[in-house]
Formats: structure tokens, C-alpha cells, sequence
């Protein structure tokens, strides 16, 4: 069998570890890439999910080196398998807050803490916003 490589006029192998990342803009790219703007635009809160190697890690990845450090915080939870109580502890590292061993004291710390962002404009690290 000859190497896919040459058959398709492949530089190097699309699928190893450590290649470039040159993303094909399908239309699934473009829509991931339209919603996540949305999110920005609206200041909203999202969840990414899809099957395992359909290109959640690298659209984020992708969509994050757009954003503004000092504006977006993106939190990155690459395990599936996270119990309600592990989501809450790992979102409260993440923000920076005191991690509770009640699941109901995690969510109340969340949620006020970031209600407190929007009533305050400012981002996860304290900086002003618009």
C-alpha cells in the first residue's frame, strides 16, 4: 500500500501528535467558532460537548487565542468523566475560590461569585469590563 502521504500530498501526517495546528474551516469550524463569538459578544457562560475526537480541544484552543487575557477566562475541564461535585470543586479552583466539601456550598460560592462579577462589570480577575 503506498503512503497516504504522498497519495494525498500530505507534508507530514495530519494525525500525529505535535503537528501544526492549521485548522480546515468546515462549516462545523465555522459554526463552533460563531457560537463561542456569541458567547463572547453576550457575555454569556457555555459548555462545549461533542464526541471524542470530533475537535472540541482544538476549537477551543483555537478560540481562545482570540480572546483578550486580561477580559476572558476560560476554563478548560478535559474529563468526561467529572462527577457533579468534582465540577464544582475543579470551577471553584479554576476561579480562584475556597472549594467546599458540600456540593451545595461550591454552587452558592459560584454562583454568587460570579453574580457579583456582572453586578460589579468586572472579569473573573477583577478587571473592569464594558
Amino acid at each position: 500500500m503506498k503512503d497516504f502521504k504522498i497519495y494525498y500530498g500530505l507534508e507530514f501526517n495530519p494525525f500525529e501528535k505535535g503537528q501544526p495546528d492549521i485548522p480546515v474551516e468546515t462549516s462545523d469550524y465555522r459554526e463552533a467558532m460563531g457560537r463561542l463569538n456569541y458567547l463572547k459578544d453576550v457575555r454569556g457562560i457555555g459548555l462545549f460537548t461533542g464526541r471524542s475526537g470530533t475537535g472540541k480541544s482544538f476549537i477551543m484552543k483555537k478560540f481562545s487565542e482570540t480572546l483578550n487575557p486580561g477580559l476572558y477566562k476560560v476554563i478548560y475541564m478535559p474529563m468526561s468523566t467529572l462527577s457533579t461535585i468534582e465540577f464544582y470543586r475543579e470551577l471553584s479552583n479554576q476561579l480562584g475560590l475556597e472549594i467546599y466539601h458540600k456540593k451545595i456550598d461550591n454552587f452558592r460560592n459560584i454562583q454568587a461569585h460570579i453574580k457579583k462579577m456582572v453586578d460589579e462589570k468586572k472579569d473573573s480577575a477583577g478587571h473592569n469590563i464594558r
